[in-house]
């Protein structure tokens, strides 16, 4: 009998960490052999590359989809120029291979130091930091994220291959920035997850960690069995 394919599509708060053993995505995995569980995620993955992820499962016919959306601070950048015609995921620079032809890299303008140093100079850090500072908006950049989430949202729920799916707001406008503005997503309140990674994030433990920042077991087994029961049992909430 063929397996029933889960794609995981997001940040490094799905990614798998080589350092610190099983986050909730290898575990769900790793407890339903049943399914064939691919992870696209990738650390300091933007709402753009995780929409490229998506596109990617739905364009592969996946039969499930577990979709967590990011902060808007992150951002697309050239590593080498390529002569590709479109745009995909693969493209892009993943810490967990670091395949050395990957010709794009998604990093935060907070901090583009954190992975970037792998392909880029201290100059051209410096100088990411330097146009993030003088050149780019705030606003604007969180209005671009919400349409790229809707946008993403909207290619899920219209796909009639998907047996069933989830998703997380994740890092979108977290309370821990101090947002204060309410964004509308209630037409896909019935798929989100109750359970937000994000507000079990340890910034202390960010500067010591590359991927999923948190250390709990105990949440991490709660969340992947969470999951699978939204998917496969429950239905969403």
């Amino acid at each position: 009998m063929t397996k029933k394919t889960l794609y995981i599509c997001g940040d490094s708060f799905c990614s798998s960490d080589q350092d610190y053993g099983d986050n909730w995505s290898d575990m769900l995995a790793k407890d339903h052999p049943e399914l064939n569980v691919i992870n696209l995620s990738t650390f300091g993955a933007s709402n753009y590359l995780i929409y490229l992820q998506v596109k990617h499962a739905l364009d592969q016919n996946c039969d499930y989809l577990i979709y967590h959306a990011t902060s808007s601070v992150r951002q697309e950048f050239v590593i080498t120029r390529d002569n590709a015609t479109f745009d995909k995921f693969d493209r892009y620079w993943n810490q967990n291979t670091q395949d050395p032809s990957k010709t794009m890299a998604s990093l935060s303008w907070l901090d583009p130091r954190k992975g970037a140093s792998n392909f880029y100079s201290n100059k051209k850090i410096d100088a990411i930091n330097n146009f993030f500072k003088e050149f780019i908006d705030f606003n604007v950049l969180v209005e671009k994220n919400y349409i790229f989430i809707q946008y993403t949202l909207q290619l899920i729920s219209k796909n009639k291959n998907l047996k069933n799916w989830v998703w997380s707001r994740g890092g979108f406008e977290h309370n821990s920035f101090g947002s204060i503005n309410e964004w509308d997503f209630d037409f896909y309140a019935d798929h989100h997850c109750k359970v937000n990674l994000w507000d079990h994030y340890d910034p202390a433990l960010a500067l010591k960690r590359p991927y999923y920042h948190i250390t709990d077991k105990r949440l991490l087994e709660e969340v992947s069995e969470l999951y699978y029961n939204l998917l496969f049992n429950q239905g969403c909430v």
